[in-house]
């Protein structure tokens, strides 16, 4: 019997597939609703809670199970001096699985003990909440596409925030990750954060006390709250309470992924606007304006633009061109030919080679398909970029060409190619190409 008590619990090809089953179950609801029949969540909140007690209910009941428990210790024994061991001990025959917040670190681990059934931790006074870190971990995924090679700014309350104590944790063990934590002094991520987790694993970071500074640098923005319930003195609650709020100004700052500009703006000239944003950033720019003679045109790709729309447009091919242009930004691989396991694969030649066989050919859609995949090796390709791989901008309902492409390479480059090594599907999001270099 296992339980959930620290993110670290689950070792990171399981949360991978632990994330590939959510993507499934988001994508097909209906396909889910009863593999929870008959079984039930009992969830024991000793301190109040609306985002976090609800989720865990609602999961359940869209799975198809049922719920009960308390929301709190005052309407429990607890309320009556009994232990949590006690209670774990009673609520063990009455369900088949518990999620517990308490307001004292180590509680939920203390119940595992005595508990008969499994244990999980929504949350231990300042210390994790490793549930939360997983809902975390899918929203970056989907976002971004990957959960490596990132960087990441924790705001406000680093002190207390479980959230961000078990984010840290988990986001560690990933690939060229940095963080940089913004908090007043007094709320700075605990030492043996820094100590055991970031200093312990090489994980570069950067403390500050400005949130303005750091926007233009971060990936991620992870904002939390001040938390008063965490503080024995109101008064220093009062005085940190509003040390950082997100506004629109500060958002200003942030990292963008794409300009889409107007030639005439009401302050500045669109083409003038697109030559400060090119000498700044490397960013995809598309003019969308009414201004369609060719003169327009010549002077807005002068000014750095990827691509001119006129007004009046078609929406739908308005998205099309904003997927081309992102997906033409992927850096693309100057390599050739690269080593799996057995087999060398040569896109030139177009060809896999297994010591003692006989070369198998690619097509040419495969081999556009792997160029695609190996240039972004380790990183998340979507869909509608392997789609467009395949079929060009307009790429709607191909996806099972897609698929049988994918098969086809499998079975030419994987030893096993139901249970691929290397071309692995990210469920809802699309494919992730691990090469190991022999």
């Amino acid at each position: 019997m296992r339980h959930l008590i620290d993110p670290l619990d689950f070792t990171q090809q399981e949360i991978s597939t632990l994330l590939d089953l959510a993507d499934r179950i988001h994508d097909d609801p209906a396909a889910y609703q009863e593999v929870a029949r008959h079984k039930k969540l009992a969830t024991l909140f000793y301190e109040p809670s609306t985002r976090t007690r609800l989720s865990f209910e609602a999961a359940m009941l869209n799975l198809g199970g049922h719920v009960l428990g308390f929301p709190s210790e005052n309407v429990s024994s607890a309320s009556k001096g009994e232990s949590v061991a006690d209670t774990i001990r009673v609520v063990s025959c009455y369900a088949d699985i518990v999620a517990m917040r308490h307001p004292k670190e180590g509680a939920p681990l203390r119940a595992s003990r005595y508990s008969r059934i499994p244990v999980i931790n929504a949350g231990d006074g300042g210390h994790q909440h490793p549930t939360q870190t997983l809902t975390d971990l899918m929203t970056i995924r989907r976002r971004m596409g990957r959960l490596d090679d990132l960087t990441i700014g924790l705001c406000g309350d680093l002190k207390f925030g479980r959230t961000v104590h078990s984010l840290i944790k988990t986001m560690a063990r990933c690939k060229n990750i940095r963080f940089v934590l913004i908090s007043p002094e007094e709320l700075r991520v605990p030492d043996y954060i820094v100590k055991d987790v970031l200093e312990a694993n090489g994980i570069p970071y950067q403390e500050t006390r400005s949130l303005e500074e750091s926007m233009s640098e971060l990936d991620i923005l992870y904002m939390t709250r001040v938390q008063k319930e965490r503080f024995f003195n109101e008064e220093d609650y009062i005085r940190l309470k509003n040390s950082y709020i997100l506004t629109k100004e500060k958002m200003s700052l942030a990292k963008p992924d794409m300009a889409v500009l107007d030639v005439m703006l009401p302050d500045m000239d669109g083409f003038i606007l697109a030559k400060k944003i090119r000498e700044q950033n490397p960013i995809p720019i598309l003019f969308l304006t009414a201004k369609g003679e060719i003169d327009d045109k010549s002077k807005g790709f002068e000014a750095g633009a990827d691509d001119y729309m006129v007004k009046p447009f078609i929406a739908q091919e308005f998205v099309w061109r904003i997927t081309a242009i992102l997906r033409r930004t992927y850096k693309e691989s100057e390599e050739s030919s690269f080593l799996l396991d057995a087999c060398k694969v040569d896109l030139e030649q177009a060809e896999v080679y297994r010591e003692g066989q006989e070369p198998v050919s690619l097509t040419a859609k495969e081999v556009e398909i792997l160029k695609k995949l190996y240039a972004n090796a380790g990183r998340i390709v979507t869909l509608g970029a392997l789609c467009q791989t395949v079929c060009g901008d307009i790429y709607i309902g191909y996806e099972k060409t897609l698929m049988s492409h994918i098969r086809h390479i499998r079975e030419k480059i994987e030893i096993n190619p139901k249970e691929p090594r290397y071309l692995k599907v990210v469920w809802g999001v699309g494919y992730k190409f691990e090469v190991v270099q022999q």
